[in-house]
């Protein structure tokens, strides 16, 4: 008797509830693949990269050259007013829960970033682990860009954000971490740009107007080498992909680098693999000392072998790690007080009243000394 109450009472739930944006077709909703947020004289101007499914005529359904996939772009006091008028000029529902990619214009801060990402906090469908980047240039020109490589942009910058990323020349960034990171007063966020197929020969100037058209036609490509940091919610300065390698490495990271390590015939390329690091903090002479331990493997070929000995590799390796990571520190906590390796959270857990006493991680970033060893082996 039970189930029959209980099936005649799911029966009536499901014919009562009222349609909702959840019941909505596929047929009726904008597939959004990316979004672009740029600042704009009357607040920000989004621009989303959309599928439609009802397109016809491609190879494949992420292929920006075929014509459904397409940008649409509005401006708004906010950004989800910016959404809803994009919304209506398409006249169909946006649906979130495919973005793949969030993008912030050169000149986008995160001052207050619980509004700017209010509307995909609050979507049912948003995955908070949606890729985050900053662009060199505006959001819509990275998202607009003629990308030769053949995916949508959403996918392709995804694809080429990892794989610098694996080559430790920049970082990885979601929504979920980089609203943890704004919380705590610095998010470092990857940096991507277009880069046109004919850039370099506008400079030489020697080719005819028609073998440039030509170069062009190919499409551009994508560069997220180097990375944007955010204090305070203000774009403050970026690191290069050198520093992006350092900061990886003193955060665990077990991505790989390549260094150029000096031998007797020139500069040899030597893989470093990142084994792991150890962080240890103290206060002392109230200031924060921190201490990282870095463990590395340098990966010798052939002309590494030929030029180095494994202990001179070893110390070269070594050498050239600990000078990037002084580098960083120097670059980050003394010249712009940006807390890019999270002491101000291991400062607040282990030290309270230390914490409370200097304000924010901004102040703590300029109260902080470093010291670094590394280890390396060689194979």
């Amino acid at each position: 008797m039970k189930r029959v109450w209980f099936f005649l009472i799911t029966l009536c739930l499901m014919f009562s509830s009222p349609r909702s944006r959840g019941t909505v077709a596929s047929q009726d909703r904008a597939m959004v693949h990316a979004v672009g947020i740029d600042s704009a004289d009357d607040g920000y101007k989004v621009t989303l990269q959309v599928f439609r499914p009802d397109g016809s005529g491609s190879e494949t359904q992420l292929d920006a050259a075929k014509s459904n996939v397409f940008c649409i772009s509005d401006t708004g006091a906010t950004v989800e007013e910016a959404l809803r008028r994009c919304e209506n000029r398409l006249g169909e529902f946006l649906f979130v829960g495919h973005d793949q990619l969030i993008v912030l214009g050169r000149d986008t801060d995160l001052e207050k970033p619980s509004g700017l990402f209010s509307y995909f906090l609050r979507s049912r469908e948003c995955y908070l682990g949606v890729r985050v980047i900053s662009a060199a240039c505006e959001a819509s020109k990275l998202l607009e860009a003629d990308l030769s490589e053949g995916a949508v942009a959403a996918e392709n910058l995804v694809n080429v954000a990892d794989r610098h990323y694996k080559n430790s020349s920049t970082v990885r960034c979601d929504l979920l971490g980089l609203l943890n990171s704004c919380g705590t007063g610095c998010a470092v966020v990857p940096l991507a740009e277009p880069i046109s197929s004919d850039k370099g020969e506008s400079r030489e100037g020697s080719e005819s107007s028609s073998e440039k058209d030509k170069d062009k036609t190919e499409g551009d490509t994508v560069s997220a080498a180097g990375a944007a940091v955010f204090v305070d919610g203000e774009r403050v300065f970026e690191l290069d992909e050198r520093l992006c390698g350092a900061l990886n490495c003193l955060l665990g990271g077990k991505e790989s680098e390549l260094a150029e390590l000096r031998g007797r015939n020139g500069l040899v390329a030597v893989t470093l693999r990142h084994e792991g690091c150890e962080a240890s903090y103290a206060l002392e002479g109230g200031r924060v000392l921190c201490r990282y331990r870095i463990r590395l493997c340098a990966v010798a070929d052939s002309a590494a072998e030929a030029e180095f000995s494994r202990s001179e590799l070893c110390r070269l390796a070594e050498r050239a790690v600990l000078e990037r990571c002084s580098e960083l520190a120097e670059t980050a906590y003394a010249e712009n007080s940006a807390d890019v390796l999270g002491v101000a959270a291991a400062v607040r857990q282990r030290y309270p009243e230390f914490y409370s006493a200097h304000g924010g991680s901004r102040e703590l970033a300029g109260l902080c000394d470093f010291e670094f060893e590394a280890e390396c082996t060689a194979r």
